[in-house]
């Protein structure tokens, strides 16, 4: 499954520089091709760097102790990196193609931590190892060529209805009373639909997964669900930011975990906060925090760190 994503992944990739390059020609877009695969291959460069180093130095033991080099996730931060850079590419001509690799490396972190290959903070190190990487080689790209920086953003105009692909880390701060539960991974599809100027409706649709060691077994406890409930934007001085927030509740569909007895569903319930960068008229990027609950083997809380592509209609 690793394998088909980032097949996936650079294929799309690849069929995106090609679009590019096959794009009517005019000075700008020719003296940008170059900056832009030297600024990718810089942070693809630091990326590796980064990860390997890691990989040989941070001695942690695989959730199916297949070896001691769990932390971080190579595929994870690979995954990322070419979406971070592909993002880069292609956001201010439209949101879909940077949300489609969102997802695709979001897929790639799940499966490693669903595989007992990671655990979850691995693949979250990894997600930020390769975002940060590539967004440095940009920066440094840029500075080294003497092009321009990257555009401020685009002011909002209102409360819009959005579409965001997000990845989330989430740290247990309550447990049940038999297992531990790690740290786990959701990855999400949110749709918000504003009934008035500030307020409106969240609808989602999520799968997580999270590692829980059961006498000293690793195993994970994967789940879908949907949620419903209130959503809200404010506007912030910056007119290219602000705040969305929220309030749902709905219910879960708990897959099987080995020597963890638990029920097929529960209930779910969440609060959250994101910051809103809009840095085109229809595409923004998100960076959230959450209060999560549930009603796995009693109360089962956790708080949540998230990023998110956000295309804006």
């Amino acid at each position: 499954m690793t394998r088909i994503c980032l097949l996936v992944l650079s294929a799309l990739i690849a069929l995106g520089a090609r679009g590019q390059s096959h794009s009517p020609a005019d000075s700008v877009a020719e003296s940008r091709k170059w900056p832009t695969v030297a600024q990718a291959a810089i942070g693809l460069g630091i990326n590796a760097a980064l990860t390997e180093g890691l990989k040989h130095t941070v001695h942690e033991m695989r959730p199916d102790r297949n070896g001691n080099n769990s932390f971080p996730s190579r595929h994870t931060s690979w995954a990322f990196a070419g979406a971070t850079v592909f993002a880069n590419a292609t956001y201010r001509h439209s949101p879909v193609w940077p949300m489609v690799f969102h997802a695709a490396a979001s897929g790639v972190a799940f499966q490693r931590v669903a595989s007992r290959r990671h655990y979850a903070s691995d693949v979250v190190a990894g997600a930020a190892i390769g975002i940060a990487s590539a967004e440095l080689g940009f920066a440094l790209g840029r500075l080294i060529s003497g092009s321009s920086p990257a555009p401020r953003g685009t002011a909002w105009d209102g409360f819009r209805p959005t579409l965001s692909v997000t990845s989330e880390a989430l740290y247990t701060i309550a447990q049940p009373g038999d297992g531990k539960f790690c740290t786990g991974y959701s990855t999400a599809l949110r749709a918000r639909l504003p009934i008035s100027t500030r307020h409106g409706i969240g609808l989602t649709l999520a799968g997580s997964t999270t590692p829980v060691k059961v006498g000293g077994a690793a195993n994970p406890l994967n789940a879908i669900g949907a949620s419903a409930g209130w959503a809200a934007q404010f506007a912030l001085p910056h007119p290219a930011l602000a705040i969305a927030a929220g309030a749902e509740a709905g219910a879960i569909r708990l897959l099987h975990t080995d020597n963890l007895e638990h029920k097929k569903w529960a209930a779910t319930a969440r609060a959250d906060a994101a910051l809103m960068w809009r840095l085109t008229k229809f595409f923004a990027a998100s960076a959230g925090v959450s209060a999560n609950i549930s009603n796995i083997k009693g109360a089962t809380g956790a708080i949540g760190l998230s990023i998110g592509s956000v295309a804006v209609f």
